[in-house]
């Protein structure tokens, strides 16, 4: 059973885990730009940080790195990187994050959504990506091509 997050400990220990997964995050991103179809070090980072028995935190924690508009540059690449665990969290999950980043203002995240959907690819992906109005006009072509894909 797990310990109450109540507990002053856990949650100093808790938040202490935090900081570490995203200063290696950041370290991560500083040592190598993130690529298309390229293996990045940010994506073993969340893959590990995934398999410890706080993997419904650890989730929650990734996503709201991935939605911060106020660090877009940042979001995005976490959010790209993400995607590429290959069933991160349940369906439900990945299609809320996936809604929420296309809602986003920062278009690096709305770009990082679309990826999302289409490397996941779960079948309610195309339905989201059909209501999305994308004022970018790449950004909705790409997202076009991902719906004819699903």
């Amino acid at each position: 059973m797990m310990p109450s997050m109540s507990d002053p400990a856990v949650a100093a220990t808790d938040i202490r885990f935090f900081e570490r997964l995203e200063a290696k995050l950041h370290r991560d991103f500083e040592n190598e730009p993130l690529e298309d179809c390229i293996s990045h070090a940010a994506e073993k980072t969340i893959s590990e940080s995934l398999q410890k028995e706080r993997e419904a935190q650890v989730l929650e924690f990734l996503r709201s790195i991935s939605l911060d508009a106020n660090r877009p540059g940042f979001a995005a690449s976490v959010f790209r990187c993400l995607a590429r665990q290959e069933r991160a969290g349940n369906a439900n999950w990945r299609i809320e994050i996936v809604r929420s980043g296309l809602a986003s203002s920062s278009l690096p995240i709305r770009d990082a959504a679309a990826q999302a959907a289409e490397e996941w690819g779960d079948p309610a992906m195309r339905g989201i990506l059909e209501k999305h109005s994308e004022p970018v006009y790449w950004l909705d072509e790409y997202i076009k091509k991902v719906i004819a894909t699903l």
